[in-house]
């Protein structure tokens, strides 16, 4: 008797786990593709290479005073190792203008290492915020498409700790990439608009 109970509850086990599974709907999607192709992604793209070209500039003038005050320090320098004929007090002139220098040179290079680092922390951390922002809009995005259609969304452009595909294999699961992409750029502005793009103030 109890081993008839027990195979009628292991059957009754089976057969819920087939309801289950024939009412998973599984789909994947490609979220660095949809990523790649998000209006916004490509509005922070451009607002970033600006922010490079604007540090650019900032960085050439800086190194364009600095090669001027060492060109000076070094002709001044030449100056006084040419000087035979000059008095001591023409000599200690040039060599108080040469400390001058010198010590303007040493300011602009700490000045030059300081905005370098700072430049490269804040790109770094816009960057950052922007993808995390970017991203969290995706998710949302394939949520609100997916409910009531899907149980499961799998990401196959996603990889394992040992840099293995996280999705191996798949077959007959429907891919929202396409759908979810025209979701997103549903909501890009006409053309002359100020860019929607989040997560990029400073």
């Amino acid at each position: 008797m109890k081993k008839i109970i027990v195979s009628a509850l292991f059957s009754i086990s089976l057969m819920a786990a087939s309801l289950q599974a024939a009412d998973l709907k599984i789909a994947t999607i490609d979220i660095q593709q949809v990523f790649k192709n998000y209006y916004k992604t490509q509005e922070a793209e451009t607002q970033l290479q600006a922010s490079t070209a604007n540090y650019k500039s900032q960085y050439d003038s800086m190194t364009a005073d600095y090669r001027k005050l060492y060109d000076q320090a070094n002709a001044l320098q030449n100056e006084l190792n040419a000087d035979s004929t000059s008095s001591d007090a023409a000599k200690k002139d040039k060599q108080g203008k040469l400390r001058d220098l010198v010590g303007d040179i040493q300011k602009k290079e700490q000045e030059i290492k300081s905005f370098q680092e700072q430049t490269s922390r804040f790109v770094a951390d816009q960057s950052q915020r922007t993808r995390k922002s970017i991203i969290d809009e995706i998710t949302q995005s394939v949520a609100t498409y997916s409910k009531g259609k899907y149980t499961v969304v799998l990401d196959k452009s996603g990889v394992t700790l040992n840099g293995t595909p996280a999705l191996l294999y798949s077959e007959g699961l429907t891919d929202i990439t396409d759908e979810v992409t025209k979701q997103l750029n549903a909501s890009k502005p006409a053309a002359g608009s100020k860019p929607a793009t989040s997560g990029t103030s400073k």
